[in-house]
This record gives structure tokens, C-alpha cells and sequence, in this order.
């Protein structure tokens, strides 16, 4: 599997080190600088993508401040998702299934058919989907639906999250 190993370790000896033993358990390990992992992991995926699709509020109100700090962290989550991209698509291999986890990485499923068109790729969404009224609320909604649409299979939990997305689609795309 394509991950990221929950650690920032500086290159040199020590990430050889690491990355040689996740290798060995057949991991393939995506680092992230700290500053990027942040503003993707912290600032988009938690504050931003954890709240709305937990119904929460997206603690920002519409002030130039807020737009840039939303955009920088959205560019942080593009940046991510290129990352793991690129170690996916060192990995893998004609015919291969490549699984994506989480909305985390929901740019992944286009990013990927974007180079290897004929890839089979999964997603699957591991919370709630919320209603296409609380989703419209997102300024890069199309944007995350669209990459997710790239997909060959998309999993929800539940038929409801299911029928969330699929009323955020036709509402918000036609």
C-alpha cells in the first residue's frame, strides 16, 4: 500500500532507514514536510472537509482573510494529493486496482485517470456524506466531485451518505 507513515523524517540515512523497512512490509511511504501536512491534514481535511461533513460549521465567515486561508489550504490538499499520486503511479503495475481511502484524498481518483486513463480506481468515503444543502457550502465543491466522479466505484457506508452525494451531484453539477 501508498501511505503516509505518520512521521516527518528529514532525507538522508534516517528516511532510507525507514522507508527500506515499510518497503519490506510492502509500504510504500509518502512524505510530507510538515508545513504541507499541516495546512493539508490540519487545515483542510480536519477544519475544513471533518466539520462539513459532520454537519459542523465551516468556522469561516466571508472575509478576504478567511478566502486566503481556505485557498491556502485547499492548495495544500492539490499539493498532497500530486504527492500521493505520484507514489501511487510509481507503484503500480498494468491491471492493478488502486483504492482510494477517504476524503482525505478525494482529488486522487482524477489525478490518477488524468495519467493512466484505463486504471482501475475505487473510493470509497469512510464518513458521513451530508446533504447537498450543507455541501454547497464549500467553495471547491465542484471541484471534489468531479475528481471523486473519475472513480470506477465509489462506497459510502450508508444508502443515506449515498444518496447525499448523489443529490449533491445532480444539484450542483446538472
Amino acid at each position: 500500500g501508498v501511505g503516509w507513515p505518520g512521521v516527518w523524517v528529514e532525507p538522508g540515512s534516517g528516511r532510507d532507514g525507514l522507508t527500506s523497512a515499510l518497503r519490506g512490509e510492502g509500504y510504500a511511504p509518502v512524505y510530507l514536510d510538515p508545513h504541507l501536512f499541516d495546512l493539508h491534514y490540519n487545515g483542510f481535511c480536519n477544519s475544513v472537509l471533518w466539520q462539513l461533513f459532520h454537519y459542523g460549521s465551516l468556522g469561516m465567515d466571508a472575509t478576504l482573510g478567511d478566502a486566503r486561508t481556505l485557498a491556502a489550504r485547499y492548495r495544500a490538499y492539490e499539493e498532497a494529493n500530486v504527492a500521493f499520486a505520484d507514489a501511487v503511479l510509481a507503484e503500480y503495475r498494468a491491471g492493478d486496482v488502486v483504492w482510494v481511502q477517504d476524503y482525505h484524498l478525494m482529488l486522487l481518483p482524477a489525478l490518477l485517470k488524468a495519467r493512466v486513463p484505463g486504471m482501475r480506481v475505487g473510493f470509497f468515503l469512510h464518513t458521513p456524506f451530508p446533504s447537498s444543502e450543507i455541501y454547497r457550502t464549500l467553495p471547491v465543491r465542484e471541484e471534489l466531485l468531479r475528481a471523486v466522479l473519475r472513480a470506477d466505484l465509489i462506497g459510502f457506508h450508508t444508502y443515506d451518505y449515498a444518496r447525499h452525494f448523489v443529490s449533491a451531484c445532480t444539484r450542483i453539477l446538472g
